[in-house]
């Protein structure tokens, strides 16, 4: 019989709320305030506003299809606004964060352990990006985490008919998780795999076809039900190309981790001004890419194969405490995701996730070193100092994601931030103007955001922002630009009027243009030649967000 893990105290549990709640008010007021981003917008203008059956018969990388679905049905009930198009993934987002603390109440016995693994899974602000913005990674993950939480307690407790319906439980939201967010197939796969191997091979039960029938009605029936139901259709009228091995990511799983590393403890820094990064913080964003997670998982793994030959031995998990099971099993998955991964590479040529296309991982690796944690601090001498050691990087990664903690961007989508107060400003503009037709030109990646505001706001006054016309070519009255973007429209004469502290986002005019200067505006008086020579750039190499999703 398994010792039963003893719970946190009632002081660290209401600790643990407290932080959950905090994570989530600040979600619904990001949701609020934050500017549209592109790849929200594209959603609107693609998926929201079309007919119902384009989310169905036309597939993109960021047509997340349930999420998708869920923000078409908010925009038809509350109007266009940020907070109509988040709602889902808000929803999403809260899903998770009751989840962590659950799994997180249910697995730690130590109260500090029990503090530091919610905090470390909620406060990475990689992480609470998406729990509000309009993408579905954030939804995917919380419903992931939640089938991790039901199959947890499955292993647990005794075989009983209530019990069996987590297993079904646990199967449907998994194949929810992948109708979410597509890159969720593999870590799906991997729990919902490693279910059937410890039912298949578990030496108490007798009948090997009975279980693996059971396996099939109570674990796969379900999950490929509910997967298909939602993305079999769009995925089948995929045009060719959305797929491509070669679309998206990097060659190397080395860049992967460096692009969870950078985003997780300096959120700071955000991808258009990397050239601001001091060299100390790229110094230690190399250090713990090479050195540190590579030495996290060697450990997690090392921990993880005397377990792993326990339950080869005697096919039994309930011979392994409550914890070692979790421990087990969430490094399971962990191992399959990153193998999955490793063969997609070689044998069909994917490159490796990056950023939000691996957040799975982030979640799993989090989770699986504070039980290593838990399970070190159990043991006495040495063991428990081992613990207190591997405790202090936990620690010290909470200070930074609190240093990073912000609420006037998302991080892939910093470049975006200032669209929102800059469609404010074109409106106090347009009525000094004498509310006369405007006509925008902007970056091409900006285009789509800027339609969403002209959509919410009802503004006919301003004419459609559209890519048929260049910003070269110009005959605009106003232009939204980067310093970066400033030299190819030099001959233009453009003079800046305001320039987004956050974004970098520039709004400018002919320079006998009669805009009013935005006197709060350090820029205001500067020209395209002053700002061009200005040393700042913004990431473009991967910014087909109708893409990568």
């Amino acid at each position: 019989m398994r010792t039963p893990i003893q719970r946190a105290s009632p002081l660290s549990g209401l600790l643990a709320l407290a932080i959950v709640a905090g994570v989530f008010a600040i979600n619904i007021y990001r949701a609020v305030h934050q500017s549209i981003t592109a790849d929200e917008a594209f959603t609107f203008d693609y998926y929201i506003v079309k007919p119902f059956n384009w989310i169905l018969v036309i597939y993109s990388t960021n047509n997340h299809v349930l999420h998708t679905l869920l923000c078409r049905l908010s925009v038809k009930a509350l109007g266009i606004s940020e907070l109509a198009m988040r709602l889902p993934s808000l929803l999403g987002g809260l899903l998770y964060l009751v989840f962590v603390y659950k799994l997180c109440r249910y697995l730690f016995k130590n109260q500090w352990t029990f503090l530091l693994a919610v905090a470390a899974l909620t406060l990475n602000p990689f992480l609470m990006d998406y729990l509000s913005i309009a993408r579905g990674y954030g939804m995917a993950l919380g419903l992931f985490i939640a089938a991790l939480y039901f199959v947890i307690r499955f292993l647990d407790d005794q075989p009983q008919a209530a019990n069996y319906n987590r297993v079904t439980a646990s199967a449907i939201l998994l194949g929810l998780s992948i109708s979410a967010n597509l890159v969720f197939l593999f870590p799906a796969a991997a729990l919902a795999g490693m279910l059937t191997l410890l039912r298949l091979a578990d030496a108490k039960r007798a009948g090997g076809w009975k279980r693996l029938w059971w396996i099939m009605g109570r674990v796969w029936a379900p999950l490929v039900v509910t997967a298909a139901l939602f993305v079999a259709i769009p995925v089948a009228h995929e045009k060719g190309g959305t797929f491509r091995p070669d679309l998206y990511g990097k060659d190397s799983l080395r860049d992967t981790t460096r692009s969870l590393v950078r985003p997780s403890l300096f959120h700071q820094y955000g991808p258009n001004n990397a050239e601001a990064t001091p060299a100390n913080i790229d110094r230690s964003i190399d250090i713990v890419t090479r050195w540190v997670v590579p030495l996290m998982l060697a450990l997690v793994f090392a921990m993880a194969i005397p377990l792993c030959w326990r339950w080869l031995r005697d096919r039994d998990l309930c011979r392994l405490s409550s914890l070692d099971s979790a421990y087990f099993l969430i490094g399971a998955v962990l191992a399959i995701s990153l193998g999955m991964l490793v063969a997609a590479r070689y044998l069909f040529g994917f490159l490796y996730p990056l950023d939000r296309t691996a957040i799975y991982l982030v979640a799993l690796l989090t989770l699986e070193w504070m039980l290593l944690i838990d399970k070190s601090l159990a043991l006495p001498g040495v063991g428990r100092a081992t613990g207190l050691l591997a405790a202090a990087p936990v620690a010290i990664a909470i200070l930074l994601f609190l240093r990073g903690f912000t609420t006037s961007y998302y991080y892939e989508w910093r470049y975006d931030a200032g669209t929102k107060r800059i469609f404010q400003l074109l409106q106090q503009q347009h009525r000094l103007a004498g509310n006369r037709q405007m006509n925008l030109g902007v970056i091409w990646m900006l285009d789509f955001s800027f339609n969403f505001y002209r959509e919410m706001y009802q503004a006919d006054w301003l004419a459609k922002v559209t890519r048929d016309r260049p910003l070269e070519a110009g005959g605009f009255d106003y232009y939204v630009l980067y310093p970066g973007d400033e030299p190819a429209l030099g001959k233009l004469g453009l003079r800046v009027i305001y320039r987004d502290p956050i974004s970098g986002q520039e709004l400018a005019v002919p320079g006998n243009g009669a805009a009013v200067r935005i006197k709060s505006c350090p820029a205001s008086t500067s020209t395209i030649s002053d700002a061009g020579r200005r040393r700042r750039t913004v990431r473009r190499s991967n910014r087909h967000c109708w893409l990568t999703g």
